[in-house]
C-alpha cells in the first residue's frame, strides 16, 4: 500500500510470515511510529488503520514486535482529531478484541509505555521529532505539542490504575 505525502511516497509492507519461525519484522514496524504521529491527520489515519491490519493479519506472532509500537498505537487513542482516535480504537479493538484482552495490553506492556512516554516528555522536541528542511516551523511546534499531550495523557491513564497506596509512598 502506497500514499503520498508532501512529495514523498510513503510505502507501507505487510510483515512477511511464511511459517511461525520466520523473523522477517518487515517495514510496518519500523514506520509506523514515524508515521502515526505526522502533522497530515490523514496520514496518521491510515497508520493506525494499516496498524491494525497488519497486526491482524500476523495474529500472535506480532507480540514480540509490540514493544516496539505499542506507545505509539496507544497514543493514537489520546490523538487531538477525532477521526485518528477512531481509527486508533478500531484498529487496537480488532487486535485485541475483548476488553479484558484490552486491559492486559496496557498491563504488560506498561514499560513500554512509560518509555514511549518518558522519551517525548524528557528527550524530544520540536526539532527531533520533525525534519527542519521540509516542514515549517509552526508545523514542528503543533505536532510537538501534540504528541506531547498524548504522551502526558498516556502517562496520567497509567497513573491512574496504581492503586493509591503505591503512588502515596
Amino acid at each position: 500500500m502506497a500514499f503520498w505525502r508532501h512529495g514523498y511516497v510513503i510505502l507501507y509492507a505487510p510483515i512477511k510470515m511464511k511459517s511461525p519461525g520466520n523473523n522477517h519484522s518487515g517495514l510496518q514496524i519500523k514506520v509506523y511510529p514515524r508515521t502515526s504521529i505526522d502533522i497530515s491527520r490523514r496520514v496518521r489515519q491510515l497508520a493506525h488503520s494499516i496498524q491494525g491490519s497488519v497486526a491482524s493479519l500476523t495474529g500472535k506472532r506480532i507480540v514480540r514486535h509490540l514493544p516496539k509500537v505499542v506507545g505509539a498505537w496507544l497514543a493514537g487513542l489520546y490523538d487531538n482529531d477525532r477521526p485518528v482516535v477512531r481509527s486508533a480504537q478500531e484498529s487496537f479493538s480488532r487486535v485485541f478484541a475483548t476488553e479484558e484482552k484490552r486491559a492486559s495490553v496496557w498491563k504488560i506492556y506498561q514499560n513500554a509505555v512509560l518509555l514511549f512516554a518518558e522519551d517525548v516528555i524528557l528527550h524530544q522536541n520540536p526539532l527531533t521529532l520533525s525534519d527542519e528542511r521540509t516542514t515549517k516551523p509552526d508545523d514542528a511546534e503543533a505536532k510537538y505539542a501534540r504528541v506531547l499531550g498524548t504522551a502526558l495523557s498516556l502517562l496520567t491513564r497509567i497513573l491512574s490504575t496504581f492503586p493509591s497506596s503505591i503512588l502515596t509512598s
